[in-house]
């Protein structure tokens, strides 16, 4: 999202453009409520050994961070986001803001909503998605009630309760490029005020 060779008059103005980046991919990409954004810690991403020696990142949304009364849940991301992740709060940053990110997320999606629509408007594009490009019913069921966080007062949603690290990663791999479907294969390039930026020549 934040364009190559961009340097940073100031660590506040670099720290923005990293929040920014970021919760607009968390929430545009993978759907996670304003909420839980604001929650994430540095200690929520972590990684799941693939294989020896190959490891994906996930946030780990199972202790406090997942809205109440809604399954905790894990959340596999990809590599950019995760170093985006880890980069962002070992530059000092306590939490991401979410307040300006709904425009950024539009233009990361291409998603035109009326003004006044909320945030989980975007929830609902994933949903959506995932209704129209999963054909398995146990692989639907898993990504609306598990990868989105839905009610978890029932018994089915307690039946994911018990999946493993690699139960979580094996069902969220078959579904991992639906979430992209509508994106333009291209990072989104956010406008950055002259003020707070200037570009390296290369």
């Amino acid at each position: 999202l934040i364009p190559k060779n961009t340097t940073f008059k100031s660590k506040k103005a670099e720290l923005t453009a990293l929040q920014n980046s970021i919760g607009a991919r968390l929430g545009a990409r993978y759907g996670l409520r304003r909420q839980e954004i604001r929650a994430l810690k540095k200690r929520d991403l972590k990684r799941y050994e693939v294989s020896e020696g190959v490891y994906e990142s996930y946030l780990d949304l199972t202790k406090g961070i997942a809205k109440n009364k809604t399954l905790p849940r894990v959340i596999f991301i990809d590599k950019k986001l995760a170093k985006d992740f880890e980069n962002y709060f070992n530059k000092g940053a306590k939490k991401i803001e979410t307040k300006t990110l709904t425009n950024l997320s539009d233009k990361l999606t291409k998603f035109e909503k009326q003004e006044g629509q909320a945030w989980y408007e975007h929830r609902g594009r994933i949903e959506t998605l995932f209704k129209v490009n999963i054909k398995d019913v146990n692989d639907l069921e898993y990504a609306i009630r598990t990868f989105m966080g839905h009610d978890a007062g029932n018994n089915i949603g307690k039946i994911y309760t018990n999946f493993t690290l690699k139960d979580h990663y094996d069902f969220q791999k078959k579904f991992g490029n639906i979430i992209s479907t509508d994106l333009s294969g291209k990072d989104v390039k956010l406008k950055l005020t002259k003020e707070n930026t200037s570009k390296k020549k290369v």
